[in-house]
């Protein structure tokens, strides 16, 4: 008995049906593979698809100055966000007016503690412009000595970078600490300040250290870095108990 075309490709399509059944229950399908395609979460989009990386840093100081200004050639990549200590040795209740990079104004996440001494501010800027141009930070009043580090990274959340942000001072013992809630995929950056130039500072072994710049005529300050976790604690050390130091941390998310 002769079959019709048309029964010849119903038969195929039947077939081909049967195929796909066997083939997805001995699992020669890779399974990870379908459920990524279907299921792949929206929260990922938001940092690149993986864990927050750091690419770069960069500091300066300048005293005494009302204003700090460091040239640095930025290079592009996947979801950049630049996050920025500002360090001022406050002697007449100066406030940081305003910092930019390439012109354009970073946005303010806190200050560690009152305006006098010491202190430290953390500001952000998502996807800043690429190639060599200046980040510039300027105070209501010149400062016996004003700086900045700052930390590039990739694969970050272009929305929301940063979470929340911890601050605290000590002028009693030799060390200084501010634990922040992170996570696994995310990446927690310091900057601390000590208000002389006499000691030394020293990061945490947990810590990679970023900058660490000592002996400048009015203050110390550093940079490091943490991959996050459920809790993480930035600690640094001076060589003198009783030194004037201030912290700020803050985790930067996917």
């Amino acid at each position: 008995m002769k079959l019709a075309l048309a029964d010849l490709a119903a038969l195929m399509r039947i077939v081909q049906v049967i195929f796909a059944v066997i083939t997805c229950a001995v699992g020669l399908v890779n399974a990870e593979d379908v459920s990524v395609y279907i299921h792949r979460p929206v929260a990922a989009e938001a940092g690149g698809g993986g864990s927050v990386a750091y690419k770069d840093d960069f500091d300066g100081s300048e005293s005494p100055s009302q204003t700090v200004t460091i040239n640095y050639n930025l290079t592009s990549g996947t979801d950049q966000v630049l996050t920025c200590g500002v360090i001022v040795r406050n002697n007449d209740a100066q406030t940081v007016n305003s910092v930019t990079w390439n012109g354009d104004s970073l946005t303010f996440v806190g200050r560690s503690g009152d305006l006098t001494n010491s202190y430290v501010e953390i500001w952000y800027i998502i996807n800043p412009d690429t190639g060599a141009n200046d980040f510039v930070a300027t105070l209501s009043a010149a400062s016996s000595e004003v700086g900045a580090a700052c930390i590039l990274t990739t694969d970050t959340n272009q929305t929301t970078p940063l979470g929340t942000a911890v601050f605290a001072e000590d002028e009693v013992t030799d060390t200084i600490e501010a634990t922040v809630s992170s996570a696994s995929d995310e990446l927690v950056v310091d900057f601390v300040v000590q208000n002389t130039a006499a000691a030394s500072l020293t990061v945490d072994a947990s810590q990679t250290e970023r900058v660490n710049v000592t002996g400048i005529s009015e203050y110390d300050y550093g940079m490091s870095t943490e991959g996050g976790a459920a809790s993480v604690a930035m600690t640094w050390t001076s060589s003198v108990a009783d030194q004037y130091k201030r912290i700020g941390a803050v985790p930067i998310k996917p």
